[in-house]
């Protein structure tokens, strides 16, 4: 089957290194990236770069030391799927011209609003959607 939008890989293990800190660091228990890659079958390495972009845009801490690992900034409730894609890919653009870039057919573009109309529905989904419910379990995470 031919893929038409297709999430980055980058995304998907963000999304998957977040859910597992949400589930294995809550009441601030660190979690080591090893332990993470190490259950989900990851590349350490590949969760490192993401875990920057992530510490970066303030939705991770990170401890260094023997003892040390990663935990979340604040709550599950309070982490958005687009907080993440944001940390890891910057703002979402289904095209050029809605990310701000420069299109030659701005001004004759007959399905400029079908594309704004399509990525205001996934911006919204992503944004209503939290780490807890990702989880399943909105009211003690």
């Amino acid at each position: 089957m031919r893929q038409f939008l297709k999430v980055p890989q980058r995304i998907h293990n963000a999304v998957i290194l977040m859910t597992d800190l949400a589930e294995h660091g809550r009441d601030g228990i660190l979690v080591s990236l090893n332990e993470v890659a190490e259950r989900n079958g990851l590349s350490r390495g590949f969760l490192e770069k993401i875990a920057v972009l992530l510490k970066e845009a303030g939705l991770i801490e990170a401890r260094r030391g023997a003892s040390g690992g990663y935990v979340l900034s604040r709550s599950a409730k309070h982490i958005t799927i687009s907080d993440i894609v944001t940390a890891v890919e910057g703002p979402m653009a289904f095209i050029d011209c809605l990310g701000g870039g420069s299109c030659n057919m701005s001004s004759k573009c007959s399905t400029r609003q079908v594309w704004a109309n399509v990525q205001k529905r996934v911006e919204e989904s992503m944004t209503e959607m939290t780490l807890a419910d990702v989880l399943g379990r909105s009211s003690d995470l």
